[in-house]
Order: structure tokens, then C-alpha cells, then sequence
């Protein structure tokens, strides 16, 4: 892994990350995923105890850089299923029934954005 390749990581996490150890940590974190992996916002705020505003913003930042994608995913609130993934915020259904459980639901109210590692650093 060449230090070009780690650059942008270093420079989104940097904006918002002052401790290098810790900083490098985040990088190390980020380093673990492959391509195709999904990637929650609130891993961030359970592993680092960043603030999930914070976490958001550096994920949206990694996909401004191409690391990562976005996408909108729909959970179903009696199982905790994941229910459906769509890329685009139109996308969502009014209403979804879980495959699971069979719970029919509120697609925009139980639905989370999420990302998608699109870029292998490896």
C-alpha cells in the first residue's frame, strides 16, 4: 500500500480528527474493509466514541474521494431485517413487508443511510 493510496483516507480523517494515534487507528479501521463490504456510520461512534454527525460526514467525505457509496437501507423495526437497499433516495418504497417477519412497514421512516466500499486500498 503506497503512501499515495493512503493520502486522501488521511486527509478526510484529518478534518476532523486531531490525534494522530488516534487518527491512524480510523485509517487502520477503514484499511480492514474490501471492496463490496457494507459499512455503518454508527460503527464509527461504538469503536472510536466519534459523534455520529462526525462519522457521517467523514463516510460522505471517503465517497466524495471514491472510496465508498452510499445507499439508502430500509430495516424492518419489529426484526431488525434488512429489508431493502436502494441508491437513491426516490428509490424508497411507501411501504415495505418484511421477508422475515412479514411486518408490512414505513419504508422512509425506517430506513438509515449506509455505505459500500466501492475501492479497494489493499
Amino acid at each position: 500500500m503506497s503512501l499515495n493510496t493512503l493520502a486522501p483516507i488521511d486527509r478526510v480523517i484529518a478534518n476532523y480528527v486531531d490525534d494522530k494515534t488516534l487518527r491512524t487507528s480510523i485509517e487502520d479501521f477503514f484499511l480492514h474493509y474490501k471492496k463490496g463490504q457494507w459499512l455503518y456510520p454508527a460503527v464509527l461512534v461504538q469503536k472510536f466514541r466519534c459523534p455520529l454527525g462526525t462519522s457521517y460526514r467523514i463516510m460522505h467525505d471517503m465517497e466524495k474521494e471514491g472510496f465508498l457509496k452510499s445507499y439508502y437501507e430500509m430495516v424492518c423495526p419489529c426484526c431488525g431485517y434488512s429489508a431493502l437497499k436502494v441508491e437513491v433516495f426516490n428509490q424508497i418504497p411507501d411501504r415495505i413487508i418484511c421477508e422475515r417477519c412479514e411486518t408490512e412497514f414505513s419504508a422512509i421512516e425506517n430506513s438509515r443511510i449506509i455505505f459500500q466500499v466501492i475501492h479497494d486500498v489493499r
